[in-house]
Order: C-alpha cells, then sequence, then structure tokens
C-alpha cells in the first residue's frame, strides 16, 4: 500500500535530474489586456544535498517573485510568477529553471487569453 501511495505521488512531479516541479504549465484563463495574471510554481529537491534553483523570465513582461532559491534535502519551495497582458488573443510566457551545478534549463510557462 505504501508504494503506491509513493509511486502516485512521484508520478504527479515534472522530473529534472536534481528538482521537480508540481506542474509545469499553468493555465490562467482570460484576462483583460493590460491587466496582470499571476501562478505559484512549486518545487522540490529530489536528491540528498542541498540545492540552489536559479529562475530566469524569458522577457521583461513576466516577473518572478525570487532570482533564485536554496532548497534544502528533499524540501520543497515555491516561487510566483507573473505576467503582464499586452495584447489580446492567446500567450504562453516562460520561466528557465536551472539547478545549481546542473547543465540543463527546464521550463514553467503561464498560457492564458487576452482579451
Amino acid at each position: 500500500m505504501c508504494s503506491i501511495i509513493t509511486t502516485i505521488i512521484i508520478s504527479c512531479y515534472g522530473k529534472s535530474e536534481a528538482i521537480s516541479v508540481r506542474r509545469d504549465t499553468m493555465n490562467v484563463g482570460r484576462a483583460n489586456v493590460g491587466d496582470s495574471v499571476c501562478a505559484t510554481f512549486k518545487f522540490r529537491n529530489d536528491t540528498y544535498a542541498t540545492q540552489t534553483v536559479t529562475f530566469l523570465p524569458e522577457c521583461d513582461c513576466t516577473t518572478v517573485s525570487a532570482e533564485s532559491m536554496e532548497l534544502g534535502p528533499h524540501k520543497r519551495g515555491s516561487v510566483e510568477v507573473k505576467v503582464a497582458v499586452e495584447s489580446p488573443g492567446e500567450f504562453t510566457k516562460y520561466v528557465y529553471v536551472q539547478a545549481a551545478g546542473g547543465d540543463e534549463f527546464f521550463t514553467v510557462s503561464i498560457k492564458g487569453r487576452g482579451k
């Protein structure tokens, strides 16, 4: 029973080598042009060492509540991403995520529709 529950919990998280994210894409729905939309991304350190996670937004219209965060072994943390809705129509904005010492980035994204 415990192994089934553990498998279900682990499969809910997207994976990189060291850091996983609960949901890598958030759909915020419709928003008025000129407004901002927010989403919170939850990360987990999947290693036995402290990891520094760095966030790099793709453009100036996207802001992240922290440039980086330190996660202890098997600890969780979250960041808020805010996007300015600049024009009508569908949008997808990305934030590049990297664990310290890693060579690879992965992305989290906010998508929605400006009206």
